[in-house]
């Protein structure tokens, strides 16, 4: 199986993009995770529009099965579309611009999604970069792999908050990243997986209780549980 996550994160100031980034990667590289092996995950706390876009076009032509496109930082809503900022000069980069990487693939954003008119922002029309490798290592990362597979092509997107709004974090990292990492290492109950929409579900019930003024948001198709995208595979 061919599989890559790219994970961004652009601080300015904000502690806990470093957090994330950090708590994302040994997330993944956990058996429950997935097993991910280090040269299938490239992190980019400092990167330009054009490098993420050289990882995007390199990631396409890998022909991947599943891809994994997880955003920190700072972050807006024009029509209704995502654009993520990954430093103070470069254009913004489009949700449109890293979707459709793989059959299978899950985005992640846990940025502000305030509404904003189109000339505040500059387009990307960018060439668009990493390499796969590893051999498959203990039973939990076949059994991740297997089940991914085993969901039907999709491409599911998960927000932070809904347009129109803020999300927030602190020190220990975005609210809702947080909370969403920890849903999916808490599996309990009749299957030993947990579905991206029962963790986005459960991560919203927490910041629900929190009276957080962020509401989550998501894209997922209405398929059948077995043949959604999980999140995370008890070890």
């Amino acid at each position: 199986m061919k599989k890559q996550i790219l994970i961004i994160g652009y601080a300015n100031g904000l502690k806990g993009v470093k957090s994330d980034l950090d708590n994302y990667y040994r997330f993944f590289r956990s058996p429950m995770g997935g097993g991910w092996y280090e040269d299938e995950i490239c992190i980019l706390p400092h990167t330009t529009s054009a490098q993420v876009m050289k990882y995007i076009d390199y990631f396409c032509r890998m022909r991947l099965d599943y891809f994994i496109f997880v955003f920190c930082g700072h972050g807006a809503s024009m029509r209704d579309e995502v654009v993520m900022q990954v430093n103070n000069t470069d254009p913004f980069i489009r949700e449109k611009d890293i979707l459709n990487v793989a059959p299978r693939q899950l985005s992640i954003f846990d940025c502000c999604r305030e509404r904003e008119s189109d000339d505040s922002f500059a387009s990307l029309t960018e060439m668009r970069l990493f390499s796969s490798g590893g051999q498959i290592r203990g039973n939990a990362r076949q059994r991740y792999e297997q089940r991914i597979m085993q969901a039907v092509p999709q491409s599911a997107c998960l927000y932070a908050c809904s347009v129109g709004e803020c999300a927030d974090g602190n020190n220990s990292g975005g609210l809702y990243s947080y909370s969403l990492l920890k849903a999916a290492r808490n599996i309990v109950g009749e299957t030993d997986y947990k579905t991206v929409g029962r963790c986005h579900y459960e991560a919203c019930q927490q910041l629900e209780a929190k009276n957080a003024a962020q509401h989550p948001d998501y894209k997922l198709p209405r398929c059948l549980v077995n043949r959604s995208l999980i999140l995370s595979i008890h070890p």
